[in-house]
């Protein structure tokens, strides 16, 4: 048997498989919970829908925390920021590089496993390979 006998075959099979219902009782839980979602308290909710001026507020707060960070570091370690790019240059050579190959090996693997995963819901689900 060929392959787009078979396949004209098994999606032949799959149309007459009666359709999927969804539950009677989906739809009202579904609109429940956004309604449940929707009336919590702005502060319980993403950031991105906080009131612009507590986004401006928490913001502010975060940058404040950082520059206090920054100055406690420089002012405990006597450090300037010359010493610091120096050191992160340091943990570069010791760390970073000798296990250079490694990182690139596997950040190789997980593109081609994202590529095979992409190609696999593309032929799952465009019932097929891709036309060329």
């Amino acid at each position: 048997m060929h392959f787009t006998d078979l396949e004209s075959l098994i999606e032949e099979e799959l149309r007459r498989l009666p359709r999927p219902v969804a539950p009677v009782t989906l739809f009202p839980r579904v609109m429940a919970q956004a309604r449940r979602l929707a009336a919590r308290p702005w502060y319980r909710k993403p950031w991105r829908d906080w009131p612009t001026v507590w986004q401006v507020v928490s913001a502010a707060c975060v940058v404040a925390v950082c520059g206090l960070c920054a100055g406690a570091l420089e002012h405990a370690t006597g450090a300037e920021i010359p010493a610091l790019v120096e050191a992160a240059g340091t943990v570069w050579r010791f760390i970073v590089e000798p296990n250079a190959a490694y990182l690139a090996a596997v950040a190789g693997l997980m593109g081609i496993a994202t590529v095979l995963y992409c190609a696999t819901i593309v032929f799952v689900i465009g019932k097929g390979v891709p036309s060329r």
